[in-house]
């Protein structure tokens, strides 16, 4: 393959066969950004996203049980699991749900094992899954080549992912506890969230520059903190409530400094795979 195609391929497996709630989500958003900003780059950008959306709502097969997930799906739920399970561990409730009731306590744990198993799927290294392990292995010439990152930081992410020096039993708690506890019932071990957060900022970053190479940057995909919430509001108070609001948004705003700085320089990059919008309103005092 060449670039071109590679970056084709690429973006197919990044984005893979949606369902069609989830189309419909990535449209209202990219109209709602298209009508506030006031740059016709932009705007011309987001016409064409919206364009393509339309018409793969119309023409394109949505997804059906038989074909993966796409691994923006993948990285991004793993995110927004993290950033919930984040707040919950910032707010001290005084109803106190996760001590006191059984739901919030197995919620808790789920929690772990799924972040944990997504993680498992990113990095898996069978050449048939749609993982970015797999996605690395077959661009990771082409990036280098690109010059999206440095030469330094280019081999560290590849000897992060493509190999099995860090995702593995011995170096990563996470891939141990998927592995030793959840797949199979070899061991109690149970990691700490900090160990969680070791693997979800490699991958950050992985994810990032695969993204910055194949594509333009895309819209918050996050879901409204809020949202991620609702319904909870027996079990905290209003301040609560904003608090599990704000620290959702940080542990997010977190995840997206993770994507921007590299693994060498430790210093955040100008390029991001999200789309960030500048709106400027002008006042024209003279003007009837």
């Amino acid at each position: 393959m060449n670039d071109e195609e590679l970056k084709t391929w690429l973006c197919s497996q990044m984005a893979a066969i949606e369902d069609e709630q989830t189309i419909r989500e990535r449209l209202r958003k990219l109209v709602s950004l298209s009508e506030i900003t006031d740059n016709g780059l932009e705007k011309s950008r987001l016409a064409d996203q919206i364009q393509m959306l339309e018409e793969h709502l119309e023409e394109a097969p949505l997804r059906t049980l038989d074909q993966p997930q796409g691994i923006d799906e993948l990285m991004l739920g793993l995110v927004q699991y993290r950033a919930m399970v984040f707040a919950f561990e910032k707010v001290k409730s005084e109803n106190s749900p996760f001590d006191k009731l059984p739901f919030f306590k197995m919620w808790i744990v789920s929690a772990g094992y799924l972040v944990a198993t997504i993680i498992g799927k990113l990095t898996n290294k069978d050449n048939r899954d749609n993982s970015l392990k797999s996605a690395w292995k077959k661009c990771n010439q082409a990036i280098k080549e690109s010059g999206v990152i440095s030469t330094e930081e280019w081999k560290k992410l590849d000897n992060l992912i493509r190999t099995n020096t860090y995702f593995s039993n011995e170096s990563s708690k996470a891939i141990r506890f998927r592995n030793k506890t959840i797949a199979h019932n070899e061991a109690t071990f149970i990691p700490s969230w900090s160990d969680l957060d070791n693997d979800i900022k490699i991958l950050a970053r992985v994810w990032s520059v695969l993204s910055i190479w194949c594509a333009f940057p895309q819209p918050s995909p996050f879901n409204d903190s809020k949202q991620m919430f609702s319904g909870l509001e027996a079990f905290f108070n209003t301040n609560e409530f904003d608090q599990l609001s704000k620290h959702y948004e940080h542990y997010v705003s977190e995840f997206c400094e993770w994507c921007r700085t590299s693994l060498v320089a430790g210093e955040p990059q100008t390029r991001s795979p999200f789309l960030s919008l500048k709106v400027t309103i002008k006042h024209y005092p003279n003007r009837v």
